[in-house]
């Protein structure tokens, strides 16, 4: 993938597929934090930002296990609030 082919692309799948092996987690999970702060104003719930925030913290070693997992359910809570298949949804990201 060209640089000018990752700025013009619409579809994240080829620029995932690029990054395969060559992102480390910590860039993968800083990522998705960040395309998260791009639809910001989307997550309407605290806990779903929360949950982003103390994703960035993991990122960095900074978020300890007890924090990750309560932010986890925090945002599953969040998302059974919407009507949203807890398991479908994290099946989308996992």
């Amino acid at each position: 993938m060209t640089q000018a082919e990752w700025l013009t692309a619409n579809d994240p799948t080829p620029m995932l597929e690029f990054l395969r092996g060559k992102a480390s987690k910590r860039k993968r999970r800083l990522l998705a934090c960040g395309c998260c702060r791009h639809l910001w104003r989307m997550l309407t719930d605290p806990r779903s930002q929360r949950a982003v925030e103390v994703a960035e913290r993991l990122a960095d070693n900074a978020a300890g296990e007890d924090e990750v997992r309560r932010a986890v359910d925090d945002a599953a809570a969040a998302i059974l609030t919407i009507g949203v298949d807890v398991f479908q949804a994290f099946s989308l990201i996992g």
